[in-house]
């Protein structure tokens, strides 16, 4: 990524923006005329692109690095994307940011030609002859996140890591290390929160059996309801 630190006031951050549209922080048609470019290709930059395609954006758009088969968020929800009329532009990355106005910012855009290396590690290749460049009126960043590296240095951990990621039992996330549980992205890669709080849950009881509980840390009967958790558009709706 660029430098943006002198568009700070001017771009919105995917995690950031879906907290304040939880509390309601914006009016109904805050993008209302507004063209919207969201960066990333995970399941926050979906939700920050489905969410402001309902705050009456005029067009929304996810620019990635991935291949449509690479994206790492989940299927379903691209799919869904897809069908509320979000686009999608694949393979390219952002090489610098313009603010022309306080409604105009131009990206310019250089060809990915290779996500991962031959390892699997995530190490973009870019063709740097092959550029545009893309006008809109406002851009949501929804890369960059990433597990912490507090312990990066510390040497029974990295005997852990494969790929970036910690190798777990997944019925009981426990590592090979004993006594040492893990979970959420460091274990799975990018997913959803509700993924990292099912996996500390997990952990949790099986760390509650490790030190010779039951494993029942609470009630959970209020967990067992089958919801419908489709946000897709449907029939006769103009939401």
């Amino acid at each position: 990524m660029p430098n943006l630190s002198n568009l700070n006031g001017t771009l919105r951050y995917g995690v950031e923006f879906l907290n304040e549209a939880s509390k309601n922080k914006f009016s109904h048609d805050y993008f209302k005329s507004k063209s919207v470019v969201v960066i990333g290709g995970g399941n926050v930059a979906i939700d920050a692109a489905r969410t402001a395609l309902r705050y009456k954006a005029e067009s929304v758009e996810i620019i990635c690095l991935e291949q449509f088969d690479e994206m790492p968020a989940y299927a379903h929800e691209i799919k869904e994307a897809l069908d509320e009329g979000i686009k999608i532009k694949n393979g390219w990355g952002i090489s610098d940011i313009l603010e022309k106005s306080s409604d105009s910012k131009e990206i310019s855009l250089k060809k990915c030609i290779r996500v991962f290396d031959e390892k699997g590690n995530f190490s973009p290749t870019y063709d740097e002859n092959v550029n545009e460049h893309q006008v809109c009126s406002d851009i949501i960043i929804s890369i960059g996140q990433q597990s912490g590296d507090e312990f990066k240095n510390d040497e029974i951990i990295q005997k852990l890591m494969f790929r970036g990621l910690i190798k777990v039992n997944q019925n009981t996330c426990e590592t090979s290390v004993k006594g040492i549980f893990a979970g959420g992205d460091i274990v799975s890669g990018p997913a959803s929160v509700i993924d990292a709080v099912g996996a500390g849950r997990n952990a949790a009881r099986n760390i509650d059996l490790y030190l010779g509980g039951d494993g029942n840390i609470d009630d959970e009967s209020s967990l067992n309801n089958d919801y419908n958790m489709y946000i897709g558009r449907t029939n006769g709706s103009t939401n």
